[in-house]
């Protein structure tokens, strides 16, 4: 009969995610954002899929797109993105950007979701400088949540977050894909 519709405050990412599957009658739930799509490969796989097998989730590779062009380099590919859980078994992380499904027993798939990232290099800047923020909240969330830490482990665990998350070579990834992408995308 149709679509139902819930308003309410953006939790974040993941809150936001994890609250939706509650309005869900199935306990299966496949979650796409607004700019990816399946490809062929992802379509044919999910009609053999057995949801009463022992797999608590099935995680797929993301395919991310800048314009027309796959970016297969700095951290692009393969991204491997859970999008189908049983959500009594397990659900997303309540981070406020790049939620993850905490998955207990997942199949890792071979096939692709297709993601339209970014338009231009425009656009990637825009939404880097808005997901840094958000990071940014986030990570001071968790550092408060701990006021016993001293400043030596916050320090630490700032030092954690920005080398595992946020670094990639300049050199060998960033430029090429400037230089690649210099007479397409930048106007």
């Amino acid at each position: 009969s149709g679509a139902k519709v819930f308003i309410q405050s953006f939790l974040g990412d993941g809150g936001q995610k994890k609250e939706a599957s509650k309005y869900s009658k199935n306990s299966w739930i496949f979650s796409m954002d607004a700019d990816e799509y399946l490809s062929n490969d992802l379509i044919d796989f999910i009609k053999t899929i057995n949801l009463d097998d022992d797999y608590d989730s099935y995680s797929f590779r993301r395919k991310n797109f800048c314009g027309n062009e796959w970016i297969k380099a700095a951290g692009f590919y393969p991204d491997e993105v859970t999008r189908l859980y049983n959500k009594t078994k397990v659900n997303y992380d309540t981070r406020a950007d790049h939620a993850a499904v905490a998955s207990i027993n997942k199949y890792r798939s071979k096939s692709h979701i297709m993601h339209n990232t970014y338009e231009s290099m425009d656009e990637w800047v825009e939404k880097m400088n808005f997901r840094s923020s958000m990071s940014a909240q986030q990570l001071f969330k968790d550092l408060r949540k701990s006021d016993e830490q001293s400043s030596r482990e916050r320090a630490e665990k700032l030092h954690k977050w920005y080398a595992d998350d946020r670094t990639f070579s300049v050199q060998d990834e960033f430029i090429p894909l400037i230089e690649k992408w210099g007479n397409t995308v930048l106007k």
